[in-house]
């Protein structure tokens, strides 16, 4: 699916003409102040996303079922395998709904279009996702520049798959540990 996501970017990029890696800035940034303001911006983005997906994780029902689906998906994922997923994710996802979505539809409907791509988590990540992919939006129309969103997307990803690949074995169903914390499945009552 992910090489799938890059080559529909790339198709339309070309289609509709559009460099998918930068736009005219809001701000009005050109060159490496466009980048840097753009990796700032995204790493705040990424900080933030990290610790709120952290938090559902361990606080609510979506979110532990979330990271106990990605535990068995992740079940001896190796470093490598881990950076190659959250690298093609991110650079399928960024390139199409950011890249080329936002300055053709905005960022509402680019991000409405990818919370829709994460209902295969449910719906609160639907939620979830489109907030986070308006927040990289927003940093790409003010900025300019990809690399920021491109960057926290990684980031964000590689996260969630080393945390979950890092849960043991014989415990994958009820703890997931790592950079995301640890989550337990609640107890069931009689």
């Amino acid at each position: 699916m992910r090489v799938a996501l890059l080559a529909i970017a790339i198709g339309l990029g070309f289609l509709l003409r559009e460099n998918p890696f930068s736009t005219h800035a809001a701000l009005d940034l050109e060159g490496p102040a466009s980048l840097a303001a753009s990796l700032g911006a995204s790493a705040i983005v990424a900080t933030l996303f990290v610790f709120y997906t952290r938090f559902v994780r361990q606080n609510a029902a979506f979110g532990r079922k979330l990271a106990i689906e990605l535990a068995s998906r992740a079940a001896g994922m190796q470093p490598l395998g881990i950076v190659l997923v959250a690298a093609s994710a991110s650079l399928g996802e960024e390139i199409l709904f950011r890249g080329v979505l936002v300055p053709w539809c905005g960022i509402v409907l680019s991000s409405i279009a990818f919370g829709a791509l994460h209902a295969r988590s449910g719906w609160a990540w639907v939620v979830s996702a489109g907030i986070f992919g308006a927040a990289l939006g927003f940093v790409f129309v003010m900025t300019g520049s990809l690399a920021g969103p491109l960057l926290a997307h990684f980031v964000v990803d590689a996260a969630a798959w080393l945390a979950a690949s890092q849960a043991r074995a014989s415990d994958r169903r009820a703890t997931m540990s790592g950079l995301l914390g640890a989550v337990r499945e609640p107890k069931r009552r009689p």
